[in-house]
């Protein structure tokens, strides 16, 4: 597939991840696609949907940024020698989980874009149950989640639900300056009631430091906003949840055909051969374009 088929081609939502287990030794499968978001039917019913398209993949080692950046560097060449497509600056939105490493490499690779980061994995919806400890704080609260980690760092825990209760509805707040607003005010709350450790647990690990002129607003330079806020001045209209096509893709598209895990190199390299024709196959039957939202 590749990024010509798509008929928007001038707001590319990219998407990323690495998929674990499908190879033994501890190989990862990295994966490069694009979003498609398009009204269609499903069982009868008409509503918007997004769809995952794959473009590239790659065998590493491990997830980190130097792998991401390759993977990222190959489909910026891919669409520059094969389509004569300069990938980087048609980039706005990068979907993905909370990696460090793949958000080093989408910025040094992809500036232009916003990163739009999966809201299941902020709230501790995919926490793994077995993981290596690391010491790095950021990425320990990036692996517990939102919740988890406010519980750790609050004296009182009724903080807990008072502030995840307000990221459900901060995540849909249409203002860049509201947003701005109202989360400083709960930090400022956060700090009146003597729960220091746990507003600046938020403001370090779970919110950006924006500057204003990227959203047009005076008066102000720098606006306090997050990779998990979907809001109407940064998104595209329902294109929020652009890793939830991709996950389903892992599990009913990727893991069904290749069916066995922890596959020795040689023998998941034929499988991923056979994968990438079948896909081939259903992409060519789709029509000449991909639709997506303009």
């Amino acid at each position: 597939m590749c990024s010509s088929d798509l008929s928007n081609k001038a707001y590319l939502k990219l998407c990323g991840d690495g998929t674990f287990r499908l190879m033994e030794d501890g190989w990862v499968l990295l994966n490069l696609g694009v979003l498609a978001r398009h009204y269609a039917p499903v069982n009868g019913t008409y509503a918007f949907r997004s769809s995952y398209w794959p473009l590239l993949f790659a065998v590493v080692n491990k997830e980190a940024k130097q792998t991401y950046k390759a993977l990222f560097d190959a489909g910026k060449a891919c669409a520059r020698e094969c389509m004569d497509l300069d990938l980087a600056p048609r980039v706005v939105q990068y979907h993905s989980d909370w990696h460090t490493g793949e958000d080093a490499a989408r910025k040094e690779c992809f500036p232009d874009s916003m990163r739009v980061a999966d809201f299941a994995h902020f709230m501790g919806a995919c926490v793994r149950p077995r993981q290596r400890p690391v010491r790095d704080e950021t990425i320990q609260a990036y692996r517990a989640g939102f919740p988890q980690t406010m519980r750790k760092h609050a004296l009182d825990k009724t903080w807990v639900s008072y502030l995840v209760t307000w990221v459900y509805a901060l995540r849909a707040c249409p203002s860049a300056l509201l947003f701005h607003a109202v989360v400083e005010r709960i930090l400022e709350k956060m700090q009146e009631a003597n729960e220091v450790a746990c507003a600046r647990a938020m403001r370090q690990h779970y919110l950006t430091s924006v500057p204003a002129a990227s959203f047009r607003i005076r008066h102000h330079e720098c606006l306090t906003l997050a990779d998990w806020w979907a809001g109407l001045c940064r998104l595209q209209p329902g294109s929020a949840s652009g890793t939830q096509a991709q996950e389903s893709w892992h599990r009913h598209k990727l893991k069904k055909h290749i069916r066995h895990l922890r596959q020795d190199l040689p023998t998941f390299l034929k499988s991923l051969e056979s994968f990438t024709s079948s896909r081939l196959d259903q992409l060519r039957l789709q029509g000449p374009e991909l639709p997506d939202m303009s």
